[in-house]
């Protein structure tokens, strides 16, 4: 009955900016207010046991998002630098 939770993950260092390979961790597809896709934004595991955030805003990947699950599969992430973005 004390404060201490009863289970408390372990910290997963993320890494601000990635390119190469990697695997979805968890993804959503958002909306814009006329109820098109907008993006995708994702969580990635890379190599070396990190995690990095990323996007998509094309049209036939975010289809594709919509259309199955997409945990688990691999995707490339490039980088500007400030943004990764996702393909696959």
């Amino acid at each position: 009955g004390g404060a201490a939770p009863v289970f408390a993950a372990k910290g997963v260092p993320i890494a601000a900016s990635y390119e190469g390979p990697a695997v979805v961790a968890g993804y959503t597809v958002a909306h814009g207010r006329d109820g098109a896709t907008e993006r995708a934004v994702l969580v990635v595991d890379v190599p070396g046991g990190s995690r990095a955030h990323a996007v998509t805003e094309e049209p036939e990947l975010l289809a594709d998002a919509e259309s199955r699950e997409l945990v688990g599969q691999p995707v490339r992430l490039a980088t500007d630098g400030k943004v990764n973005v996702a393909s696959w």
